[in-house]
């Protein structure tokens, strides 16, 4: 029986490293499958619009500028969309290693060579005339519900000199001033005195100059110099350009991003979409729809957050740890949803959607780094999608409702409006300091308390009243205004926790979790006090020895019990040899008179294992670990030994720790031999592909029971035969 036992334990936690190093290899099989047509198709999509002759270059802004978070990350802003375009993790740690080998022409070389990490995946802005940055907001409608006809001016060219060919039809521009939009077709051209003189029927050419054709033949009384502006309804204009301008914020470290531009255009609404530095790799933001029109704007929007995944990256070599790709991830409805490229390809339409839930966070995971909006505690209700393509482009997408801004008969404006445009010119600032108050606290009984205690005149009190009024009914956090943190950086539980607790879904613990957050904080603890992961790893070692000390120690004396009855074993087998049911009985009784588990001496490697795979996870998913040094020539501790001299020490080390385990008393000596050499050498060559930490823990943990055994047994080698089956019985 003892030996079928033996044999299925022995099973068992080879199964366990057997599961390990599949699932180790699976990983890096999943993230690297990818389509070498796809990727090369992506060089030919991932083409901007934005040149000189169709509008202004596109401008970035730094949010992180002149804070003290400057030194830990930059993050950038466009205005493409208003949205973040670039965030640069400085820490040494995460450097990005060197990927020039291999890769192909149309990505940019500062996204391969060494240097920080980018956490923001795609480097073109717009791709296929589409706005392509994470945190873009797309409009699936934006209109005014009792005024659907109404339209927004923008001024595409300011006062430009035009030129045409000898046939009058085709005409050119010069290249785009700051603040241009790019000429589409139906935009229209006006004199100095305002009037339409010509409508653009279609672009040509989109080279340094822009040149288009007229709808109809230009007079020769054409005006040398025109204007370009396009008329039409809100969210047809923003779908054609959605360029954001940045206009002047009262605080360091907060970029405030409008659209249209409030110097050129003329419009019943904007969007505002600001960005302020508030914590480690974080952002706070906020998109507020100003409606200046008497009737309410219907909003719908989705919020998107895209990401881009390496279509090049090779499968990782048989003894090299994989990396976990960029994924889009939601957490909806109280679950963690996340789906990879290879699994998209997959879906009809490249596309997975998720019941409508509260939605905590949503955004792009990797192996150890996170782009994610986060939404307030109980999250924001919606329908959360994940989609991919061929092109390696990802995205996971919020879906809200359908909301309402209020019309406002009289409205007052933000600060960063134009003077004397429009009438009444008051700020909203303006008329909060004169009634006391905070944009915070813009409810109806707070404004009436406000109202009372006013000096000034009755009438103008009460204009401010219903200005704010207005103000606060337009800014509540609904499906109209979206407020939500960015996180962007190292997936460190001391960073997400604080956040949301949500977050630390985004950590892959397997099942293990339980035991893989207290050996990381443990870890983490012991590397601040002691500066070495070394250190760290060799005194988690022993503390986790000490806790299974107890049954450790039990099941080695279990072991040098078996061991002292094997004489009477013997002479059981001799006595039984033609009854094995009988000699089953028998055996048993001799345990129980001896207080003898058969199964003891095997427990402590089913326990231990675990903790194998808990310390793996560990290593696989915290970026504590990431890129750190061991000692020597393990530079990266989450990637195998490069040398494999610590997978050959294992071997040798659990080679001796055989030598000392005693052999079971009837057991099949092959069947010893087998495990006493097989083992080791079957663990050693599994060690070659895990990470050098999980590695250098288990050699640690096997030189310790070595020490432990060898104790053991000298005291059992001290005590004569009889004494020492008296102290069996008698224990």
């Amino acid at each position: 029986m003892e030996r079928r036992t033996i044999t299925t334990i022995v099973v068992l936690a080879l199964a366990g490293l057997v599961f390990l190093v599949v699932r180790n290899l699976n990983d890096g099989e999943e993230s690297a499958e990818k389509d070498g047509t796809e990727a090369s198709a992506a060089a030919e999509t991932e083409t901007a619009v934005a040149s000189a002759g169709v509008g202004a270059p596109l401008a970035t802004f730094d949010v992180t500028a002149e804070t003290e978070y400057a030194g830990m990350f930059t993050a950038q802003v466009s205005t493409a969309g208003g949205t973040l375009s670039s965030v640069v993790l400085h820490k040494e740690q995460y450097k990005r290693p060197d990927k020039t080998e291999g890769a192909p022409d149309y990505v940019p070389e500062e996204r391969l060579v060494e240097g920080p990490y980018e956490v923001v995946g795609p480097w073109d802005a717009i791709v296929d005339g589409q706005v392509n940055l994470p945190f873009h907001l797309e409009l699936k409608r934006l209109e005014w519900g009792d005024d659907k006809d109404a339209t927004i001016d923008r001024l595409v060219r300011a006062a430009t000199a035009i030129t045409f060919d000898e046939t009058r039809i085709i005409g050119s521009l010069p290249p785009a001033g700051d603040g241009d939009l790019g000429v589409r077709s139906g935009d229209t051209l006006h004199g100095a005195d305002g009037a339409v003189i010509g409508t653009v029927d279609a672009v040509e050419s989109l080279e340094t100059t822009v040149t288009f054709t007229l709808k109809e033949k230009a007079g020769p009384d054409f005006p040398e110099t025109v204007t370009v502006r396009r008329v039409g309804k809100p969210r047809i204009q923003y779908e054609t350009d959605p360029r954001f301008v940045r206009v002047a914020s009262p605080d360091t470290g907060t970029v405030i991003m409008v659209w249209p531009n409030p110097e050129r255009d003329n419009s019943d609404v904007w969007i505002e979409r600001t960005w302020t530095a508030t914590g480690d790799y974080q952002l706070a933001h906020s998109t507020r729809f100003v409606n200046m029109s008497k009737y309410a704007l219907a909003v719908q929007t989705r919020l998107q957050v895209v990401g881009w995944v390496d279509p090049w990256l090779e499968p990782p070599g048989m003894f090299s740890t994989p990396m976990q790709n960029w994924a889009p991830a939601c957490h909806v409805g109280g679950s963690f949803e996340q789906e990879t490229l290879e699994d998209l390809l997959d879906e009809d339409n490249n596309t997975v959607g998720y019941d409508e839930g509260a939605v905590r966070w949503l955004g792009i995971n990797s192996q150890y780094f996170l782009l994610a909006a986060v939404f307030k505690e109980g999250g924001v209700n919606g329908i959360c999608t994940v989609t991919g393509n061929g092109q390696g482009i990802i995205a996971s997408s919020l879906d809200r409702r359908e909301d309402y801004v209020g019309g406002r008969k009289i409205a007052c404006l933000p600060d960063w409006f134009p003077k004397g445009k429009r009438s009444p010119d008051v700020r909203c600032s303006e008329a909060m300091t004169a009634l006391g108050v905070s944009a915070k606290n813009l409810d109806e009984t707070t404004l009436s308390n406000a109202l009372d205690l006013y000096k000034g005149p009755r009438a103008q009190a009460i204009e401010y009243k219903h200005m704010l009024a207005a103000l606060g009914e337009s800014t509540r956090d609904d499906g109209a205004t979206i407020n939500f943190t960015v996180f962007a950086g190292p997936k460190d539980l001391d960073l997400l926790e604080p956040i949301s607790p949500a977050l630390e879904d985004a950590l892959d613990f397997w099942w293990f979790g339980f035991l893989a957050k207290p050996m990381l904080w443990t870890m983490k603890w012991l590397n601040a006090q002691f500066s070495s992961w070394l250190l760290a790893i060799l005194i988690l070692t022993i503390l986790i020895k000490g806790l299974m000390l107890p049954l450790t120690q039990k099941s080695y004396v279990q072991m040098q019990r078996m061991q002292t009855l094997k004489p009477e074993m013997e002479e059981l087998q001799k006595k039984h040899a033609n009854d094995k049911q009988k000699l089953q009985t028998e055996m048993m009784n001799m345990y129980k008179r001896h207080n003898v588990n058969p199964l003891g001496g095997c427990l402590p490697m089913v326990f231990q294992m675990p903790v194998y795979i808990a310390l793996y996870r560990c290593i696989y998913s915290a970026v504590d670990l990431y890129q750190a040094p061991l000692f020597g020539w393990i530079t990266d501790m989450t990637q195998p030994d490069p040398y494999y001299i610590l997978p050959i020490l294992l071997g040798l080390f659990m080679l001796v720790q055989q030598m000392f385990m005693p052999t079971s008393p009837g057991a099949d000596p092959t069947q010893q031999k087998i495990i006493k050499y097989m083992m080791p050498a079957m663990f050693a060559l599994f060690m070659l592909m895990l990470p050098s930490g999980l590695v250098f823990y288990i050699a640690v943990s096997t030189v310790i029971s070595i020490g432990q055994q060898w104790l053991i047994k000298r005291k059992f080698a001290n005590v004569a035969p009889a004494t020492r089956r008296a102290r069996s019985k008698a224990s």
